[in-house]
Parts: C-alpha cells; structure tokens; sequence
C-alpha cells in the first residue's frame, strides 16, 4: 500500500527560507505551492511516490553530501545543490552541523555553520612607495589588470543599472556593490584599504573571510576573492 509521506518543502524565498510540510499529492511533477510563512508563490518538484518497503531499503543510500564553503549564522546564501546543481537560496541557522533538503530534488544537504566574528576596521595603514593595481586571475596569459588611483574604487558583478568601477563578468555568486578599495596618496607613499560593502558569498582575503564592514590594509601579493572570481593585489609597473 502507498503511503501519503509527509514532504519537507524549504521555500525558495532568499528573505524567508523556512521550512514547511505538505502531504505528498499522488503524482510526481511540478507544483505551484504557496509558503505559508511568508505567502510568496513557489514552484515545487514533487518526487514520484513509493512504497513504504522501499524507502527503508533505499534509505541507507540516501547520504547527506557535504557543500563546501564558509557559512556564517544569520547569513543568506545562494549555492548550486551538489545532488543535482541546480541553484538554490538558504538562511543559516545556530552554530554547528546542519542537514536540510534541497529543495528541487529532495537530496540531503550537510553544511557547517560558524559564529559571526566581530567586524574590525583597520586604523593603521601599511604604506606602499608605489602604485598598485588589481589583476584578474584567469587561465594561461588571460589575466586583466586593473590599475587603483587615489580614491575609492568599487567592485561588484556587472550590473548596467548599478556598474561597478571593476565590473565582474559572468559570476553570479557576487555581490553588485561588493567590495570598496580606498587610496590615499601622501608624501610617504600610497595606502590600500578594502572594505566589504556586501557578501552575498564571503569575501575572502588571503583565504580568510571577511565580514560586511569590515575593513583590512592590503599588501603587494594579498589574494581577493569575490564568489567563484579570483583577483591579486599587485605593483602597478
């Protein structure tokens, strides 16, 4: 005999994100379905029924794959689902390991999530006696420079209603106004400062995530990455 199963139904609603139940409707396909939370329209694949017997023996092959990345509680997160890559929209939850449904193909999901560090902002300035310059980390002999004068320079994903002064190509994991570098010249030389304005996906810098807010002084050879884009602070000859 078929059983009605309850169906775990996370909505795809990036500000609400919460989890829901529905009994399964009889038939696979798709489904337009209305969080009950926050009331916004969602459009759900619904897996075909199976029996009961089924699911015991099958479950056991049914292992939570690990998605890679840095996680921050209270932090909204757009990622591809490692079962069947398609996007998907999550808010993280309480400090620790955590395992939730994707919610287009109902595989099992294991992320890490870690505690907010508190935001620092640099007050002293590492001093550089010449120009420097972002280059954009591409395969073989592709790399982009993109040289810093005095001022603020804004990075972000190419938006053409809100362009950034570095625009990202193709890169959708990045934030449209992402980070900020501030130049300041003087008779000792020339200061780097990045900010991050938003982080849709962590900033890392030198591998190590940054927090919207917060602020670090760069050094010749430090290593920015936005989303999947990599770029490396550099002398500009």
């Amino acid at each position: 005999m078929t059983d009605n199963k309850l169906l775990m139904i996370r909505c795809q609603n990036p500000d609400c994100g919460k989890v829901f139940k529905m009994r399964h409707p009889g038939k696979s396909g798709i489904y337009g379905i209305v969080c009950p939370h926050c009331g916004n329209k969602i459009r759900v694949r619904i897996p075909e029924q199976v029996h009961e017997d089924t699911r015991q023996t099958g479950s056991s092959d049914k292992q939570p794959l690990k998605l890679e990345g840095d996680f921050v509680v209270g932090e909204h997160y757009r990622s591809e689902c490692p079962h069947c890559a398609r996007q998907i929209a999550f808010e993280s939850g309480k400090r620790g390991d955590h395992v939730f449904h994707c919610p287009e193909c109902d595989g099992l999901i294991a992320i890490y999530v870690r505690d907010k560090t508190r935001p620092v902002v640099v007050t002293t300035d590492t001093v550089q006696l010449v120009k420097g310059r972002l280059t954009l980390i591409r395969k073989g002999w592709l790399n982009r420079k993109y040289p810093l004068n005095a001022g603020k320079t804004i990075v972000g994903r190419e938006d053409v209603e809100m362009p950034s002064d570095i625009p990202v190509k193709g890169d959708n994991t990045v934030s449209r106004r992402s980070v900020e570098i501030d130049v300041r010249q003087d008779e000792r030389g020339y200061s780097f400062k990045l900010t991050v304005l938003k982080s849709t996906n962590p900033v890392l810098h030198n591998n190590i995530p940054l927090m919207e807010g917060e602020s670090v002084s760069l050094n010749f050879g430090d290593s920015i990455i936005l989303g999947k884009t990599q770029f490396r602070f550099e002398k500009d000859n």
